[in-house]
C-alpha cells in the first residue's frame, strides 16, 4: 500500500466527541474492516498505526505519525513535488484535507533563512531543537531535515538553570521549558516559558550570583 491512503490513516480513523450509531452508516462497518486489512497486507510501514474500531465519534482525533515518517521520507526531493503530490492523494477541499494540511504547515518549516550554513525560521529560532524538524531549503527548494541540536550544546551557566527537576534553557535570549529526550520518539520538546517561570528563573540566577 503506498501514502494514496495517507489521508484516512492520518484523519479518517475512529473519532473522538458526540456518540453516532454505526448501524445508521452505510458501509461503515465493512469500510472499516477493508482499510484495516490494507494496513496489515503492507509492508510493515504502517503497521504500528492500524485502524481499530475502538469509539464511534465525530470529532477528529489526530495520528500524525504515519505523516511524519512519510515526509520524512520525502526529504532531498523538492518541495514544490512533495507537496503537490500529498495533495493528488487527499481531497484538499474537505475538512479531513484542510485539518491534514494545516498539520503539514506546522511540521514544515517553510519560511527560513540560512545564517552561516544554518537554518532559522523568520522569528530567529534555530531549527534543530524538536528530533526531525523539517524545513524547505530557501535557496534549493528542497525538503530538508535539520541537524538535530543536543541538549549537550546548550551553554552551561546562565543559560541553562534547573528547578525542581526541570530544565529550563536560554535560546535566542528566550527562557524555555525543556522536556523529553533526543533518543525518544519525539524527541526534545520545548515550551516558552510564561511570567511565573521566568520570575522563578531570575530568583534561581540571583541566589547563585549571591553565593559566587
Amino acid at each position: 500500500m503506498s501514502e494514496h491512503r495517507l489521508g484516512k490513516i492520518v484523519i479518517e480513523r475512529p473519532r473522538v466527541g458526540w456518540r453516532i450509531s454505526q448501524k445508521k452508516v452505510t458501509g461503515y462497518k465493512k469500510t472499516l474492516y477493508k482499510l484495516t486489512q490494507e494496513l496489515r497486507e503492507d509492508e510493515g510501514l504502517f503497521s504500528p498505526y492500524i485502524i481499530k474500531n475502538r469509539w464511534r465519534t465525530k470529532s477528529f482525533s489526530d495520528n500524525l505519525s504515519p505523516l511524519r515518517r512519510w515526509l520524512r521520507s520525502q526529504v532531498n526531493r523538492p518541495w514544490d513535488s512533495v507537496y503537490s503530490e500529498l495533495c493528488r492523494k487527499i481531497e484538499t477541499k474537505t475538512l479531513a484535507g484542510q485539518h491534514l494540511l494545516f498539520h503539514l504547515f506546522t511540521i514544515v518549516e517553510r519560511d527560513v533563512v540560512m545564517i552561516d550554513n544554518v537554518p532559522y525560521s523568520r522569528n530567529h529560532r534555530q531549527l534543530g531543537y524538536w528530533r526531525h524538524e523539517l524545513y524547505v531549503h530557501p535557496e534549493t527548494g528542497f525538503l530538508c531535515v535539520a541537524k538535530q541540536v543536543y541538549h549537550s550544546t546548550y551553554k552551561e551557566g546562565d543559560d541553562e538553570v534547573f528547578i525542581d527537576n526541570q530544565r529550563y534553557c536560554k535560546i535566542n535570549d528566550i527562557w524555555y521549558l525543556v522536556t523529553g529526550s533526543e533518543y525518544s520518539e519525539e524527541g526534545i520538546k520545548k515550551r516558552q516559558c510564561n511570567k511565573k517561570q521566568i520570575k522563578l528563573i531570575m530568583q534561581k540566577l540571583n541566589q547563585k550570583l549571591n553565593q559566587e
